[in-house]
């Protein structure tokens, strides 16, 4: 039973590695196809009320490849946007959309009063004895009045998954200490990625494990920059570390922000001129000259 077991995992790894290295051109190549044709005529939209939100991000990223991957300094950026925001009479999950509209600044919050932030810093500042936190006395007592809170979709209604969601953070926090913070890329290419999406899964399911992403930004109206809603984990505890950099990616921009940088560039094509932006970006960003505080944000 094991051998064939063993054999199967084999065969599942060699399918992966052939899958992968085969899909990658093609998709990269008919996703950037399509944001080429798109990207104009939603920013037309735009200008004639169109909707806030549009353009799925998981495409959109896709075709920009590395271009909208950098590493930042976790503190260089204060402000973070919610999960979900209302234009008008759109409600949206911003992880979903690549283009955005309307005021986006004014919802901005300070990291520090960010709820996963202050677990996180918590958890980090009680270590094994994190049921001593005030923020874990929090959780029992929601479960007390039959009010559980929600992590991943899922209820924390026992002390044992209360106990698993911190635990697992914690052990997060232990192997960024040790390592670092890798990007998804490097996670996706180890040897580690492939047993712990078939391994059974806890509060984090599979799927959240297959589609996670790096650490998200949000480029605003006026071309600042945000914490979007993907890797809040991961971002509060590199900031609580001190860590130097992290794994950042770019994952929704504003119409209004991309408008502007194309007419500016004189580029024949949005997305020409979306690319050239987010490489002067990483360039400023690498090289430390984008710093903005959470006062100043």
């Amino acid at each position: 039973m094991e051998k064939a077991r063993s054999r199967r995992g084999r065969q599942i790894r060699n399918f992966a590695a052939q899958f992968s290295a085969r899909l990658p051109l093609l998709s990269v190549f008919l996703c950037r196809n399509y944001l080429g044709r798109i990207l104009a005529g939603e920013l037309e939209k735009n200008r004639n009320g169109g909707p806030a939100f549009s353009v799925d991000s998981t495409l959109a990223l896709r075709a920009l490849g590395a271009r909208s991957r950098f590493r930042l300094n976790p503190l260089a950026i204060g402000a973070c946007l919610p999960p979900y925001c209302r234009v008008g009479r759109e409600t949206a999950r911003l992880y979903d959309y690549f283009l955005a509209s309307g005021d986006l600044k004014s919802r901005r919050e300070d990291i520090r009063n960010n709820v996963i932030y202050r677990e996180m810093a918590e958890l980090c500042e009680y270590g094994a004895d994190f049921r001593l936190m005030p923020l874990y006395a929090d959780f029992v007592g929601h479960l007390a009045e039959g009010r559980p809170l929600t992590r991943y979709r899922v209820p924390l209604d026992s002390k044992l998954k209360i106990d698993e969601y911190f635990m697992m953070y914690l052990d997060l926090a232990d192997s960024i200490k040790r390592r670092g913070l890798r990007s998804r890329e490097e996670f996706v290419k180890s040897e580690k990625a492939l047993d712990r999406w078939l391994a059974p899964k806890g509060l984090r399911s599979n799927k959240t494990e297959w589609f996670e992403r790096d650490i998200g930004l949000a480029v605003l109206e006026d071309g600042s920059l945000a914490f979007n809603g993907c890797g809040q984990h991961r971002r509060a505890l590199a900031m609580v570390l001190g860590l130097g950099s992290m794994p950042v990616e770019v994952q929704m921009i504003h119409k209004d922000w991309l408008a502007g940088v194309w007419k500016k560039s004189g580029r024949p094509t949005a997305l020409e001129a979306l690319e050239e932006a987010l490489e002067k970006l990483r360039a400023r960003v690498e090289a430390g000259l984008y710093f903005c505080s959470s006062e100043e944000a």
